[in-house]
């Protein structure tokens, strides 16, 4: 896999079901709670975080799995994410994204994000390359993941 300091560029308008409000209303609060987070104040229009990861990883994701062998995904493994200003819904995002490593499995990506020249995020993202064979596919994470959580995806699968 040649992906070592690959650089990856990739625009993306942020669009309203990306917002703050559209992820609270997606957590399935209930109505009360809801009213009352309304009551506190207005939802800012501006991309939630959660949403903000997604588009930084979605950036490196579709790189990775262009790069993989047959038989073999990418998953994540961890993230961190500091996002450092506001992203006002309507506004191009820009992501660079470079992979800063490749250990066997592992991945590392460093990641920033863009509004004109204005950074708003940095990142650092891990993926795994691992075998669609199961119960295989968990043995390159079973180190980052408990064995109670092991069990339930592989319940999942069956």
């Amino acid at each position: 896999m040649r992906l070592a300091g690959k650089a990856v560029r990739r625009r993306y308008v942020v669009k309203s079901q990306y917002s703050i409000a559209a992820e609270l209303a997606s957590l399935g609060l209930a109505h009360d709670e809801f009213e009352q987070l309304q009551k506190d104040g207005p939802t800012p229009d501006v991309l939630a975080s959660a949403k903000l990861l997604a588009l930084l990883e979605r950036t490196c994701w579709v790189e990775l799995t262009r790069s993989v062998d047959p038989g073999h995904r990418v998953v994540g493994r961890s993230q961190y994410v500091r996002h450092r200003a506001p992203i006002p819904i309507g506004a191009v995002l820009a992501v660079d994204a470079r992979c800063s490593s490749v250990n066997d499995t592992r991945i590392d990506w460093s990641v920033r994000a863009f509004v004109g020249s204005r950074l708003v995020a940095t990142a650092w993202l891990t993926f795994e390359v691992v075998s669609l064979e199961w119960p295989g596919a968990m043995e390159s994470v079973r180190g980052s993941t408990d064995q109670s959580s092991i069990a339930l995806a592989t319940q999942a699968r069956t």
